[in-house]
């Protein structure tokens, strides 16, 4: 079943979070479609298998993707996500409006303020593939020794 539902582990939990719904929903098909389902009942699994159908139901309504009359293309986050990229806009704003260059107590309460933003990483992207090493070219073949008997020089 492992080798069935997860060829690739969870890898799929990296993709883009539409993706990785559909993903999930095809693997749970999967596990009704193949009466894994069955199988994973018989091993007390039961109760684990109802609550991640029920977290994934409620992660696609989340989403927009499975709430009825809603248009799948929009999520239902836009608006929350504007709010509070506006909120964090007028902070940080306030925060930098407060920094005093003369005053090290200021700059140093700015810098306090805003080190959550300036450490802060994305988990979101994947990170950059590493550049695979420049091959380095073959070393030169060495030039044959002249046959023996064969005293012509070299040119």
């Amino acid at each position: 079943m492992y080798a069935i539902l997860f060829p690739t582990r969870l890898k799929f939990t990296r993709l883009p979070y539409k993706l990785e719904w559909a993903e999930a929903d095809a693997r749970l098909t999967r596990i009704t479609k193949d009466a894994f389902d069955t199988e994973i009942e018989k091993l007390g699994g039961k109760p684990i298998l109802d609550q991640l159908r029920a977290a994934h139901l409620t992660y696609g309504e989340t989403l927009g993707i499975t709430a009825e009359g809603q248009d799948p293309n929009t999520t239902g986050l836009r608006e929350p996500l504007q709010a509070f990229t506006k909120a964090l806009r007028a902070y940080v704003l306030a925060v930098a409006a407060h920094a005093d260059p003369d005053d090290t107590a200021s700059i140093e309460l700015t810098d306090t303020l805003l080190a959550p933003l300036q450490t802060w990483q994305s988990h979101i992207a994947e990170p950059a593939a590493p550049t695979p090493p420049v091959p380095t070219p073959p070393a030169p073949a060495p030039t044959p020794a002249p046959a023996p008997g064969n005293r012509q020089a070299a040119v």
